[in-house]
């Protein structure tokens, strides 16, 4: 169902939420008086949304498929099996694995978006892409960010979507 402006009802209920951290930040800092807060009888109500999850055979079928060593075809689907394997990790986290996140079969790290700690089990398909990728005197196991923008949050963030659209297509 569409509601106001084409937007769908979790949409709104997300810029409401984004609305209503700035009214309590504000409120907070003495900026605004908390008897405007619109929030006290306004519930911010989302919906369920629709499961998107792939089959078991198309997985399969992905890991299974001929593909030319090296190619960018090989790697987007590398990246995408890994991510499987380690649990749906997001582009960014993945892309950001160093050898030191890896201790006695699992990777800890700590989600960049959430913050949230996280501590995995690698199954041997991660372990043999892992260890395909892994090379010595390199920061990052994948070869997406390179050694330059190490030190470089906004540059990483721009190799990082680049790299999502490439893998993507």
């Amino acid at each position: 169902k569409m509601t106001v402006e084409g937007l769908k009802k979790n949409s709104i209920a997300s810029y409401n939420r984004s609305w209503r951290a700035i009214f309590n930040r504000a409120i907070n800092e003495n900026i605004i008086d908390p008897k405007y807060y619109p929030y006290r009888k306004y519930k911010i109500k989302g919906e369920k949304t629709a499961k998107r999850n792939i089959s078991k055979e198309d997985i399969v079928a992905i890991a299974k498929m001929e593909l030319e060593q090296e190619s960018q075809e090989w790697h987007a689907r590398n990246y995408f099996m890994l991510s499987f394997n380690l649990r749906g990790i997001s582009f960014a986290d993945m892309a950001s694995i160093k050898p030191s996140d890896i201790i006695k079969g699992r990777l800890t790290y700590k989600r960049k978006k959430t913050h949230k700690h996280y501590n995995i089990k690698l199954t041997e398909t991660a372990k043999e892409i892992l260890k395909y990728y892994q090379q010595p005197n390199r920061t990052y196991i994948l070869p997406v960010l390179g050694e330059d923008i190490v030190t470089n949050p906004d540059r990483q963030r721009k190799t990082i979507i680049q790299a999502i659209k490439v893998c993507n297509k």
